[in-house]
């Protein structure tokens, strides 16, 4: 539970989510709808591919000029909203490079998690009205798998500095997204003391 409640940890699990998850909600319309001039008749199935508001520039906050913060990149603060950073927080603006500042509650100095303003960009448990019932044992899980690994193991990625695997898409829309190319890495348990 308190891994869970920390705002780094969350910000980094949901940027995780948020690149490498992509799924497709499935819906059935309860009424008839008009949508970008195509209309869809009482109980036609409606599906969602949560890549397009994951990755959708007029949306997300994608840093400034001086830091920017591609989409396609790994931000681990990019839902972390600083009481006083402009700019900070994970939603674009309307008005070019600003950023939307949500009302931080408490007088903390250190960072809130938000996922505030982001409804229809970023759902990946589903919907507001049907979200997956397991999302927070989920997160508890992960992020418990993770803090084992790190306390236990020593790992090392045998990467090039600045590389990146691509993902293999044959899985997408059907969760994780695993990478194309073998990653390789060294692990070793460490020693009792």
């Amino acid at each position: 539970m308190k891994l869970s409640q920390d705002p780094l940890l969350q910000s980094i699990l949901a940027e995780v989510i948020r690149i490498r998850v992509q799924g497709i909600l499935l819906r059935s319309a309860t009424s008839e709808i008009e949508l970008e001039g195509w209309k869809f008749p009482k109980g036609a199935y409606l599906m969602a591919p949560t890549h397009f508001g994951h990755f959708n520039k007029n949306v997300w906050n994608t840093g400034t000029p001086d830091s920017p913060h591609p989409l396609d990149g790994f931000w681990p603060e990019r839902f972390l909203i600083y009481p006083d950073t402009p700019g900070s927080g994970p939603l674009r603006s309307a008005h070019g490079t600003k950023v939307h500042r949500a009302q931080v509650s408490g007088s903390s100095s250190g960072p809130t998690y938000s996922e505030q303003g982001l409804k229809g960009a970023y759902f990946p448990f589903g919907g507001k009205m049907h979200p997956c019932p397991g999302r927070q044992f989920t997160q508890y899980e992960v992020l418990n798998t993770l803090a084992i690994l790190v306390l236990n193991y020593d790992i090392e990625i045998c990467i090039k500095p600045g590389w990146a695997p691509r993902m293999n898409t044959k899985t997408f829309g059907l969760g994780t997204l695993p990478p194309a190319e073998k990653l390789p890495f060294r692990i070793r348990r460490r020693c009792a003391s």
